[in-house]
């Protein structure tokens, strides 16, 4: 099997259950400051403040926990 096969294979799985979203490389690479965190709570706002992430695939994928 292909790797490329594989992944696809993946995302039609997880469509088709209808819980998830696979967000694309483009919603992944955006920057913090254009994303609405005001459903946040204040420590999670803290730590991103404190982290620094720089899009939104940072703050997802954190390499701080």
């Amino acid at each position: 099997m292909i790797i490329g096969e594989s992944c696809d294979a993946i995302e039609v799985a997880l469509q088709t259950l209808g819980a998830f979203r696979v967000l694309t490389s483009a919603e992944l690479n955006t920057p913090i400051g254009l994303i609405d965190m005001s459903n946040l709570e204040r420590a999670e706002r803290n730590q991103i403040a404190y982290r620094k992430p720089q899009t939104l695939g940072e703050l997802l994928f954190n390499y701080w926990d």
